[in-house]
C-alpha cells in the first residue's frame, strides 16, 4: 500500500462520509417538516420540503458517485480490481487499512449507516400518512359523485336518481 496516496484516498472518504451524514442529516429534517405540513395540510409547506427533499437526494446521489471514485481509487492503490473497489463497502475496507485509520473509517460509516436508518423510517412514515391522506381525498370525491353501485336517491327537485344518495355537491347547492 503508498501510504502517502492511500492514507491521502482515506481522508477523502472521511470527509465525504462525514459530508454525507449532515446531508442525511438534513435530509431527515425536511421530511420531518413535511410530514409536519402534512399534518396540518399545509399545501405551499408540502410542496416547498418536496423541492427541498429532491434537491437533497440529488446532492446524495452526486455524492455517492463520488464515494466509489474514491473506492476505485483507493482499490488501485492497494491493488484491487476497479469493480471490486466500487462495490466494496466500509467493513471490508477497514479491514485492509492501518489500524490507525480502521477506528475513524468505521465510526463515520455506523454514524452515516444510523442517520440513513433514521430518514429511511421518516420516509415510510410520510409513505403511511400520504396513504390515509389519499384514502381520504377517494371517500370525499366518491361522496361528491354518483357511484354506479350505490343505492339511489332523490335530487333536490325530486327526481330518482341512480348511483350515490346524495351527490355532496348537490347537497351544499
Amino acid at each position: 500500500m503508498k501510504t502517502r496516496n492511500a492514507n491521502d484516498w482515506l481522508t477523502g472518504l472521511l470527509t465525504l462520509l462525514d459530508r454525507l451524514e449532515r446531508m442525511h442529516s438534513e435530509l431527515l429534517e425536511v421530511i420531518r417538516e413535511k410530514i409536519e405540513k402534512m399534518r396540518s395540510s399545509n399545501l405551499d409547506g408540502m410542496r416547498d420540503c418536496i423541492t427541498r427533499e429532491a434537491a437533497l437526494v440529488q446532492e446524495v446521489a452526486e455524492q455517492e458517485g463520488l464515494r466509489r471514485q474514491l473506492m476505485v481509487s483507493l482499490g488501485q492503490e492497494m491493488g484491487i480490481a476497479p469493480y471490486q473497489a466500487r462495490t466494496m463497502n466500509v467493513r471490508e475496507l477497514a479491514r485492509r487499512v492501518e489500524a490507525s485509520r480502521r477506528e475513524p473509517l468505521l465510526a463515520a460509516a455506523e454514524r452515516l449507516r444510523g442517520t440513513a436508518a433514521q430518514v429511511a423510517e421518516a420516509n415510510r412514515v410520510a409513505g403511511l400518512i400520504a396513504r390515509e391522506i389519499l384514502r381520504h381525498f377517494r371517500h370525499v370525491f366518491a361522496a361528491m359523485t354518483c357511484l354506479e353501485n350505490a343505492p339511489g336517491g332523490y335530487t333536490p327537485r325530486g327526481q330518482r336518481q341512480a348511483g350515490a344518495g346524495q351527490k355532496l355537491l348537490d347537497a351544499v347547492g
